[in-house]
């Protein structure tokens, strides 16, 4: 069995994907069970998505034969150092929504002994981000940001995305489970500020090589920039439109990188906040950030968090 395992839970759009990507699932020292690996290993396919997917009488119901028949045999092949990452621990997945509460008491009863690893960010900047994510994936028609937020503000708590960013109540929850010590939380802000110390803060608490792992992140990171309107509406154009030669024939030409740089060229996304909904988020996000604040010894106020 492992020397040390870590379950990193997220948040979404606070640098997971660059993580999981580029030193997760790279690093020498990691058995690592996440995405990008997920996608193509059925075997982790298999590991992961009952926690997040099965309601709890199918996951209840067949609860010892998925620990014997999956968990175990990934824990005895693992190395010293075991990392599984999902940042839909957190949220659940965008159709199937087990609740955050019962995926937390999922992990605890598979894991009890892990260590948790939680990264956030100030949530107004989580919005802006994730607004633009759901755009570019399809999930959701080109609507204005400003209507977005409103048909956002305007759901009940249990069926929006903004309770989701109501960090300290999840801290609380996992601190309760594993206990405080066997929780961390870092920072998405400190990451902007000074990635190399933020990696190397990373691999003390999994205890890996940061050297290692700083020349990973910065071999394969790229520099992640607010998208186009130009780049949103090809999206959209393209999913509208499967069976377009247009794709291919821009492929077959060489133009590939013409176009994309015509479709980095024009104006960002606009992700501009009215000034009631900031003072809405502001009051919405306040109590909570303070509480976090008072849980972590540090002034998220003063990172740009509402408080």
């Amino acid at each position: 069995m492992p020397q040390t395992l870590t379950l990193h839970i997220g948040l979404p759009k606070t640098g997971t994907t660059s993580l999981q990507s580029n030193l997760f699932a790279r690093h020498s020292q990691l058995t690592y069970a996440g995405k990008p690996k997920v996608h193509h290993d059925p075997a982790q396919l298999r590991l992961l998505r009952p926690i997040v997917e099965h309601p709890p009488e199918q996951f209840d119901a067949n609860f010892e034969r998925y620990r014997q028949e999956e968990v175990i045999p990934f824990l005895e092949a693992a190395g010293d150092r075991v990392l599984i990452s999902e940042e839909e621990f957190s949220t659940g997945t965008h159709l199937i929504r087990v609740h955050r509460d019962v995926i937390a008491e999922r992990l605890h009863r598979l894991f009890p002994q892990a260590q948790v690893l939680m990264t956030v960010r100030s949530q107004l900047r989580v919005l802006e981000s994730l607004y633009c994510h759901l755009l570019n994936v399809g999930f959701m028609d080109e609507i204005p940001f400003g209507t977005w937020i409103d048909l956002e503000i305007e759901r009940p708590d249990e069926e929006g995305r903004l309770q989701f960013l109501g960090y300290d109540r999840l801290l609380a929850r996992y601190r309760g489970l594993f206990g405080p010590d066997q929780v961390h939380v870092h920072i998405f802000e400190h990451f902007r500020r000074d990635p190399d110390a933020f990696i190397r803060s990373l691999c003390r608490l999994l205890e890996i090589d940061a050297d290692e792992a700083l020349e990973l992140q910065n071999a394969h990171a790229k520099l992640n920039t607010r998208a186009t309107l130009r780049q949103m509406r090809w999206q959209a154009w393209n999913r509208r439109n499967p069976g377009s030669p247009w794709p291919h024939r821009i492929q077959r030409f060489r133009l590939a990188r013409l176009w994309a740089l015509c479709l980095s060229k024009g104006p960002a996304v606009d992700t501009r906040y009215t000034p009631a909904q900031t003072e809405h988020l502001e009051r919405y996000y306040g109590a909570s950030n303070v509480h976090l604040s008072e849980m972590l010894g540090e002034d998220l106020g003063a990172l740009g968090y509402a408080t």
